[in-house]
């Protein structure tokens, strides 16, 4: 249903978008539906698979540095 939708966004997604999902995070928690309102165009499971994204790059750039990976 989601990538059906021609109204979707499909485009990168950039560092102020990526902040800003931080912090609504931070505020509402895992509440997708309402975090996707301050993203006209993008779906929530978008939003919570880009989420979810930026943490796996994280901890395996943490992992690299550490040296555990």
């Amino acid at each position: 249903m989601h990538q059906l939708s021609p109204g979707l966004k499909k485009e990168k997604w950039n560092l102020n978008d990526n902040k800003k999902l931080f912090e609504l995070h931070a505020k509402m928690g895992n509440h997708w539906k309402e975090i996707a309102h301050y993203y006209p165009g993008r779906s929530d499971n978008s939003i919570k698979n880009n989420f979810f994204s930026l943490i796996r790059k994280s901890l395996r750039n943490a992992c690299k540095i550490i040296g555990n990976y």
